[in-house]
């Protein structure tokens, strides 16, 4: 059923571009400058805008390659949404880079079906990557060469708010209501306005990643039970039914800001670095672009209230990223694939090394890679909740289809909206995820 949507999503987009014309293929525009001197040959390189690494070195490192090679490599940039939507037209036009970043979760899966990617075992045979940035495609290939570290679900706390209001970090949800409550009589004493929690729902991922967190706590084996088919249809039932009462709570609470339906996540995190908010739960990876903006001692690093350190020592994990880790895909048809397969994966080495010797990030390799200096409070932290993990949960955003994942989360953002009852929400996810596991 997932192969049959990824292939009318791409059949949906044929009819749509070539409706419209295609603008020409990049071997037809190849054809036409046959034979015209340049300095070197060019290789296309599309790459996500990420704000989550320490240092703009990912872009820069490709003129280090672009010598050794002897290509003269263009580099373009996107945020990830455009880059997302840029893929998507272009498998359809023929007009894939040779290069191209793919998001992690279920995203790349209709590239590898439509045989756009270069397969990449080979290449990644030696190179030392930890196991769990290989997974293979469903067809046994590998496409994607991993050069971002897992990034997790974790709760990050403005230190001055914290101070100001009187504030510990929660560490059970208890505590986090009364948290709530305790902003809310500031509010009310001081005249000031703080979101307990920031939230961004234009763009609807965080409130589904705060639904998730929520349903995990419930019951972790209900959750993890609709997504492998495990789970009855009562049992989804009874869980969006714990699960939205639970978000009920803290939207009726004021837990989240007055506005947070009309702000997109981009905007919610400039909301918390100008402290407009007391805690935000945000993907792991961007521990670097806070420390960069709020300094090291401006924010806390922490673990969502109830996935903390268990009885055992160890903390629960949300991974962000699914089966497939973000990385670098190489054009199948691009004349230059082989080499573009090295290039990459000697760039995803040189990256990583940076990350983990020069800033203390994680290591995405099984080398022993030690940090040059002090690492900070928070890059700590998670080094310290990935060692001590003692469970992994899919964040549903990455993990179900892409028709499946639009279908839930649109979902979440009514729910989130007031426009559906907690009844009607707990029979819509029931529904969606019994469509997905049939």
């Amino acid at each position: 059923m997932k192969k049959i949507m990824s292939w009318l999503l791409v059949c949906a987009l044929s009819a749509v571009l070539f409706a419209g014309g295609c603008t020409r293929s990049r071997e037809e525009a190849q054809d036409e400058t046959a034979g015209q001197e340049a300095e070197g040959t060019p290789l296309e390189v599309w790459i996500c805008y990420d704000r989550n690494v320490p240092g703009a070195y990912y872009v820069f490192q490709w003129d280090t390659l672009a010598e050794t090679y002897g290509y003269e490599i263009e580099v373009e940039t996107y945020s990830e949404q455009e880059l997302r939507d840029k893929l998507k037209m272009a498998v359809v036009c023929n007009e894939l880079p040779d290069i191209f970043y793919v998001p992690g979760g279920n995203y790349p899966e209709y590239l590898f079906e439509a045989g756009a990617c270069m397969p990449v075992q080979e290449e990644l045979q030696d190179a030392g990557f930890q196991d769990r940035y290989l997974t293979p495609s469903e067809d046994g290939n590998n496409y994607i060469i991993p050069c971002v570290p897992d990034s997790y679900a974790v709760a990050y706390y403005d230190a001055e708010l914290m101070e100001e209001i009187g504030l510990e970090i929660p560490e059970t949800m208890e505590e986090l209501e009364e948290m709530i409550r305790r902003v809310d009589q500031y509010n009310r004493t001081h005249g000031t306005d703080y979101a307990a929690i920031e939230l961004g729902m234009k763009d609807k991922w965080m409130g589904e990643l705060f639904g998730c967190m929520i349903a995990c706590l419930t019951d972790p084996e209900g959750y993890r039970g609709t997504l492998d088919g495990n789970a009855s249809a009562g049992g989804m039932k009874a869980l969006g039914t714990e699960t939205s009462a639970k978000l009920r709570e803290l939207i009726t609470a004021g837990a989240f800001p007055e506005n947070y339906m009309e702000t997109g996540e981009p905007e919610a995190v400039r909301n918390f670095i100008n402290h407009d908010a007391v805690m935000m739960v945000h993907q792991s990876s961007l521990v670097y672009h806070l420390i960069q903006n709020m300094g090291e001692d401006g924010f806390a690093a922490a673990a969502f209230p109830g996935y903390g350190a268990d009885a055992a020592g160890g903390y629960h994990l949300m991974d962000m990223n699914g089966s497939y880790k973000p990385g670098l895909a190489v054009n199948a048809r691009s004349e230059y694939r082989e080499d573009a397969a090295a290039l990459c994966v000697e760039f995803a080495l040189e990256v990583n090394r940076i990350n983990a010797q020069e800033h203390g990030y994680l290591n995405i390799t099984d080398t022993e890679i030690a940090a040059e200096g002090s690492v900070s409070p928070q890059v700590q932290f998670l080094h310290e909740m990935e060692a001590r993990a003692g469970g992994r949960d899919a964040f549903l955003f990455s993990a179900l289809d892409q028709e499946t994942g639009d279908a839930w989360g649109n979902t979440v953002k009514q729910f989130f909206a007031g426009e559906l009852s907690e009844q009607e929400f707990s029979e819509n996810t029931a529904e969606i995820m019994e469509n997905y596991n049939r």
